[in-house]
């Protein structure tokens, strides 16, 4: 497995996908009032700063303490392109 090489920040939340096959998966990350992912990497709390195109991942979001905003935070994940199957890991 071969792991893109990337500068990651950590913050109160962090989120990494990883998977397991060549196809482009895509980290979504739905804060209360925006939605994180690879053509909108900021959002009101947090940031995606490593979006992988070339398979396996990672990709990697996080936000800071100082940013939070009160309510639910929800993760996806969306099989963007490829072929067959993968199992991903967040």
């Amino acid at each position: 497995m071969v792991q893109p090489e990337g500068i990651v920040s950590t913050g109160v939340i962090t989120i990494r996908l990883t998977w397991d096959n060549q196809p482009d998966l895509d980290l979504h990350v739905f804060e209360p009032t925006s939605h994180v992912y690879y053509r909108n990497k900021q959002g009101q709390a947090g940031y995606l700063d490593l979006d992988d195109i070339n398979g396996y991942g990672p990709e990697h979001y996080y936000a800071k303490c100082q940013k939070l905003e009160v309510g639910s935070y929800k993760v996806a994940v969306n099989y963007y392109s490829g072929l067959g199957t993968s199992s991903a890991e967040v």
